[in-house]
């Protein structure tokens, strides 16, 4: 059974719209945010369902949100077993999800759910990736920090995104399915959809202040993993996007290659140096060195020899997901075996990865 206005899901993609709201101790906003969405989305005419993620929180937030799930048939819960983080509560919502167009939403209230339309409409106009800017949001050091990062990161991803920590995002769904969540990632998500699109748009929306709890993005340690991320996201980008210029066999072959010529160069030097002139060899280091320096060279290209085969083995494990959606638009012209075949790739009703293995097993048995 699909929740809210759609009573079932067929193999033409039914249209649907997904929105994830993770929480961790919000146990002050979450009756209020499952309500402001609820009745949001029901002003239209569109089925839809919430999925909130309960990131292992320690109060009553839980509790809350089984309440409103009786109440609510729009609404899924899922109940991770600890606390993994907001990377993890979005990946456990992506692997639930079944949306045709699919939201996060933060649970903090900080943007009005009156916002969630106007991403729908983003989507609906072609992109693949909406974001949003929180405008008339804190500033001093943090927001400092914020415009340094995200100028860094727009930079390294030939973005023009002001705020990558803003809580209300949307995408396709064959771009959500497209992606795989770890560590902190969901700070760089527009840097990651970017590997698979370029219709990716941003927009302004209004920021409140959260009228109660406490954000868990706090620390000084927390900003300095961000900076540290960036290096990954800039690898990340440099070897799945084009030009591919860090994927492993170009990368370490490349510096192979320079490498292990310069110290074939010196070599050669040294050897017409001894039969030419008779210099000794025994008693000059930079021949040892060269030595070394032309078998480092050569274990560098392996090495990126190594990482081209395990490239295209992860490859094959991922079957090209992200040529998903090309596979669907095709298959709707075709017949309808076929079109239930390229579906069945998308069927979340049977989850074969992902986070969904840290959820409750009666959350499992909600989502078959």
């Amino acid at each position: 059974m699909i929740r809210g206005k759609a009573t079932s899901v067929s193999g033409k993609d039914e249209r649907l719209i997904s929105v994830i709201v993770p929480c961790f101790d919000e146990q002050a906003n979450i009756a209020d945010c499952v309500e402001d969405v609820s009745s949001t989305l029901m002003a239209g005419t569109e089925p839809f369902e919430i999925i909130a993620v309960n990131d292992g929180s320690r109060d009553e937030t839980l509790r809350i949100l089984r309440l409103l799930e009786e109440e609510h048939s729009e609404l899924l819960v899922l109940d991770l077993m600890r606390n993994f983080g907001q990377t993890a509560a979005y990946q456990a919502g992506l692997d639930a999800a079944r949306g045709t167009h699919i939201l996060f939403f933060s649970g903090d209230l900080e943007i009005p759910a009156d916002q969630l339309p106007k991403v729908i409409e983003q989507l609906d106009a072609g992109y693949d990736f909406v974001n949003t800017s929180r405008s008339d949001r804190w500033g001093g050091s943090h927001a400092l920090k914020s415009r340094l990062a995200n100028g860094i990161l727009n930079r390294i991803a030939g973005l023009n995104i002001s705020d990558r920590g803003s809580g209300l995002k949307g995408m396709s769904r064959p771009l959500a399915k497209s992606l795989q969540l770890y560590g902190e990632w969901h700070r760089f998500l527009p840097d990651l959809a970017s590997i698979y699109t370029s219709r990716i748009v941003e927009f302004e929306v209004p920021f409140e202040e959260r009228k109660a709890g406490v954000s868990s993005y706090k620390g000084k340690l927390k900003s300095l993993a961000v900076f540290l991320d960036l290096a990954t996201v800039a690898f990340t980008l440099r070897a799945q996007r084009k030009p591919y210029s860090f994927l492993p066999g170009r990368l370490f072959g490349f510096a192979g290659i320079i490498i292990g010529l310069s110290g074939l160069t010196i070599s050669a030097w040294l050897v017409a140096q001894k039969i030419f002139f008779g210099a000794s060899l025994s008693d000059r280091p930079l021949f040892l060195i060269s030595i070394m320096t032309s078998i480092v060279g050569l274990m560098m290209v392996m090495f990126g020899m190594l990482g081209e085969l395990i490239m295209q083995i992860y490859v094959r494990q991922e079957h090209d997901r992200h040529r998903c959606g090309h596979e669907l638009k095709r298959a709707e012209k075709g017949t309808e075996k076929g079109t239930e075949k390229v579906h069945s790739i998308h069927d979340s009703s049977m989850p074969s990865r992902g986070l969904l293995g840290l959820v409750s097993d009666s959350d499992c048995g909600r989502i078959k």
